[in-house]
């Protein structure tokens, strides 16, 4: 398995090993698995693993909030509705009666 695509950048810096990771859709790596399979070192042999940073790309989806409104909005008119006062009563029906047809 090439891993250089989910390990992007890898070097020694003073007395320890820096290494990035790229997290997307199925690649998600446990690092520990990750360093025994490219050093071949038992887990436990390896000593501690910090993560020193997170960067996060941001949600292409915060680019389509207008797509959203419309549905936004007629959830609120809904909330406004039934907690105003109105004349909509809400009915609690029990699923375990008998539905009598006819």
């Amino acid at each position: 398995m090439d891993l250089r695509i989910i390990i992007p950048s890898m070097l020694w810096k003073h007395d320890a090993l820096w290494f990035a990771t790229r997290m997307g859709a199925f690649q998600a790596i446990n690092p520990l698995k990750m360093l025994k399979a490219i050093f071949g070192l038992d887990p436990a042999r390896i000593g501690r693993v910090f993560r020193a940073g997170v960067d996060l790309d941001a949600d292409p989806r915060l680019g389509q909030g207008e797509r959203f409104e419309p549905k936004l909005k007629n959830m609120y008119e809904d909330a406004v509705l039934l907690g105003g006062g109105s004349n909509i009563v809400l009915v609690d029906e029990e699923d375990d009666e008998p539905l009598r047809l006819g």
